[in-house]
């Protein structure tokens, strides 16, 4: 289960559903007409031109002849719609309908590492939802298209959006549950008197994870899922865990917080977690990054605790062993 995967194939559903209702309207001697309006827009720096300027070399490389709305992405297909209407003649009410999918579109292609993974899913459902009501736009207004063709593409999609969103809804459910029992075991340590059952608590969870998505299921994602949200409820041994995480996704500014958080849980920094902090350092700068503010910051606070810091020829930092 990883909601990215979902989120290509909602891209791929909406771009598929896209082509095919331009197959349905777009008239027969297109191509050479849609050349001849690249062909003007580039040399007349038109309102269209970086939208068409791929076509055209493609219509260049590979003959007009060969080039098919199969070889279109969703933003073409948009132009089409709304610059070449004599070649596309469509509705007022699909055309917004279309403008939404590529809204949303852009918004699931712009997605990173920083997303909580159930709001993908209900940004992925909300996109369905829009789709849905796209593919029932055009059944309703474009009715040019036979009859028997609209109600075809209809039954078509609307299979699809449901199937997919079925398999959303199932992930999304089984995610639910698997964030409530991590809330649940890092809550239950939290929750010690002691820092000694505290301690206790956390190693028997932490195996619990360890044996079963590092050791078993080699589920690497919901370990680490697992160690995020644990740092983020303030359990100190996970800090270092997660700043590991977002140093090796180059998601840098998380990394660095997630150092500073280890620094502020310890009145004194352990050594084995100081050669943690100079390994992602280390990791920051071998990725060709200058050192920022806050990490020298943080070298120098660790060597105020007493550390020994020492830098190689190539720059990196290490902790001087004691004799």
């Amino acid at each position: 289960m990883d909601i990215r995967n979902r989120v290509a194939d909602v891209i791929k559903l909406n771009c598929h559903a896209c082509q095919d209702f331009l197959k349905m309207i777009i008239t027969e001697d297109w191509q050479y007409n849609f050349y001849n309006r690249t062909k003007k827009e580039i040399e007349n720096n038109g309102k269209y031109k970086e939208k068409f300027i791929v076509a055209y070399e493609k219509m260049r490389d590979f003959g007009t002849e060969n080039y098919s709305v199969d070889d279109m992405d969703m933003t073409l297909v948009s132009s089409i719609v709304h610059g070449c209407k004599d070649l596309a003649p469509t509705n007022l009410k699909t055309r917004i309908c279309i403008e939404k999918l590529i809204e949303d579109r852009n918004t699931l292609h712009h997605v990173n590492e920083n997303e909580d993974d159930e709001e993908l899913y209900l940004i992925s459902l909300l996109n369905l939802c829009n789709l849905k009501k796209f593919i029932e736009c055009v059944d309703k207004f474009e009715i040019q298209i036979d009859d028997i063709v609209r109600l075809e593409y209809r039954k078509k999609y609307s299979k699809k959006i449901k199937d997919l969103k079925c398999i959303i809804d199932n992930e999304r459910i089984d995610l639910i549950y698997k964030n409530n029992i991590i809330n649940r075991d890092i809550q239950s340590v939290l929750d010690c008197k002691s820092e000694d059952e505290r301690n206790k608590k956390w190693c028997d969870i932490y195996k619990i994870y360890m044996d079963r998505y590092m050791k078993v299921e080699k589920n690497y994602n919901e370990f680490n899922k697992f160690m995020i949200r644990a740092s983020d409820f303030g359990i100190k041994e996970a800090h270092s865990s997660a700043a590991d995480y977002f140093f090796y996704k180059r998601n840098y500014v998380e990394g660095e917080r997630r150092l500073y958080l280890i620094y502020s849980s310890y009145e004194v920094i352990p050594k084995h977690i100081v050669e943690s902090i100079l390994y992602n350092i280390n990791k920051y700068l071998c990725d060709g990054n200058e050192l920022t503010k806050g990490m020298d910051n943080l070298i120098t606070f660790i060597i105020q605790q007493g550390n020994v810091v020492l830098k190689n020829e190539d720059g990196k930092y290490f902790l001087k062993k004691n004799k």
